[in-house]
């Protein structure tokens, strides 16, 4: 299966990087090599990627992580998988056709924590992983983006993942331009998943407070049916494995993946009163100051 279209050398050379220690403009334009005059530290663009730390090479936590490590090298194969087997609704499929749409050729959108999926061409991916389709290693919060240059942010399932989340959202907000939009997905309901780490779950209104320095435009839930097929896979796992570990892991996620057929009723569920109280995660779009890009997603 074809690889996701990945983001040109030419537009990684035109990116506005900074150095991520005192924040001053990198030079070196039109070159694979960017200086810092202010503290004369130096990056390199290597394999066609801007390395600003994170990992050497992709970190897996247990066997079932190291499955999905090595089934995303197959970008594509494995957006289908997750959409069709994961217990959770694809929503964000009609996001993203709405905002190819809106796109063009002169607007810089990053997705931050993008592991090896790119969500749409053009997009610059941004990830602590050096996975084949990232373009940029650096941690979340640390990301080596002038203020205010980013007319579009995505942070999908990945602020559960960082050690300090609100660190990660002061440095989404800083480098989004005034009138840029953000679109940031974090579990609610969902079992414990190192990839290969898990610290933290988010209510939607602990969300929304800890995106208060942008204008929330919407907040969507994924669903309630979504976050118990997640938590049943994960229960009926417990007392099947007999103690043994490994295997809990294994049935956690063949029973998640045979009742994720259910996840599809959450077209009727998510938008019922209620169904935020358990719902399995919650999307929020905003705007720093007046928005630019306005869009819906369609009736699902």
């Amino acid at each position: 299966m074809a690889e996701a279209a990945s983001t040109s050398p030419r537009a990684l050379l035109d990116l506005p990087l900074t150095c991520p220690t005192c924040r001053a403009l990198l030079h070196g334009g039109g070159t694979n090599q960017r200086r810092c005059s202010n503290c004369d530290r130096q990056w390199d663009l290597v394999g066609s990627k801007w390395w600003f730390g994170g990992e050497d090479v992709v970190v897996t936590g247990d066997a079932t992580d190291s499955l999905k490590s090595r089934l995303k090298v197959h970008d594509k194969l494995y957006g289908v998988l997750i959409d069709i087997f994961s217990p959770v609704f694809p929503h964000f499929i009609s996001e993203r056709r709405h905002l190819r749409k809106q796109m063009t050729p002169s607007m810089l959108a990053i997705d931050v924590g993008s592991g090896n999926t790119r969500l749409m061409e053009g997009v610059v991916n941004v990830d602590l992983m050096p996975y084949p389709n990232v373009d940029v290693v650096t941690s979340a919060d640390g990301l080596p983006f002038a203020d205010d240059s980013v007319d579009l942010v995505f942070s999908i399932a990945v602020l559960e993942h960082v050690t300090d989340p609100h660190a990660a959202i002061a440095e989404l907000v800083r480098v989004l331009k005034p009138g840029g939009q953000a679109y940031v997905f974090v579990p609610f309901i969902q079992g414990f998943h190192a990839a290969p780490y898990d610290f933290q779950r988010f209510t939607k209104p602990g969300l929304e407070l800890a995106l208060s320095d942008l204008t929330i435009q919407r907040t969507e839930s994924f669903g309630p049916t979504s976050g118990l097929v997640w938590v049943l896979g994960e229960w009926l796992s417990i007392p099947f494995s007999l103690g043994i570990a490994p295997l809990q892991r294994w049935l956690a996620l063949i029973f998640m993946t045979l009742l994720s057929p259910l996840k599809f009723l959450d077209v009727l569920f998510r938008r019922m009163p209620g169904g935020e109280n358990i719902s399995t995660g919650f999307l929020v779009v905003a705007t720093k100051g007046p928005a630019t890009l306005t869009a819906q997603p369609e009736a699902v």
